[in-house]
């Protein structure tokens, strides 16, 4: 064989390797910006919790006794559920790691879907305790009128004082 065959067989070899070599830094470089940006979802994921957690322990300190521990009761399943999710999301996350690039739309779907839902049970459970807190304050005001009241007072004026003293009442919106 002349020695120009085996310089141009081995400058193909040399082209295929160079080649190979630029896809290989290519997909590497692509995989960990991934990986970064799966990292950072998961910690916007477990800060978002986290926040949605120290909302519902300092509302909690504000509530009654009973109700504070229906909501301990609550906490614990959160966190139980919290746990849960974050198992499944560090186990959807290694899959992607695996898989690379192809399941990051996949992952960043399941963190908006556990995102939504976590805010879904926070808002639900605070219509819950603002409902609960109102049907106590209308059963404290009816309470307080029987006694102050005198039984002389009509039912209609009875009525009108208790719907003007809740009118008078400041409201703390948060």
């Amino acid at each position: 064989m002349s020695p120009l065959i085996f310089f141009a067989l081995g400058a193909g070899i040399s082209g295929t390797i160079l080649i190979m070599s630029g896809f290989e830094l290519f997909f590497t470089i692509k995989r960990r910006k991934h990986m970064q940006a799966l990292e950072t979802q998961l910690a916007t994921l477990k800060t978002g919790v986290t926040e949605q957690m120290n909302k519902l322990t300092l509302e909690r300190d504000q509530m009654t006794a009973d109700q504070a521990a229906a909501e301990a009761e609550m906490e614990k399943q959160l966190k139980e559920e919290k746990k849960m999710l974050e198992a499944k999301f560090e186990e959807k996350l290694e899959k992607a790691k695996a898989k690379g690039g192809v399941a990051l739309a996949e992952a960043r779907k399941e963190a908006k879907e556990l995102e939504k839902h976590a805010e879904d049970q926070a808002e639900a459970y605070l219509e819950k305790r603002k409902a609960e807190v109102e049907e106590e304050l209308v059963d404290l005001v009816v309470d307080v009128s029987k006694r102050v009241l005198p039984k002389g007072i009509s039912y209609q004026a009875q009525k009108e004082l208790v719907m003007q003293a809740l009118r008078d009442l400041p409201v703390n919106d948060k």
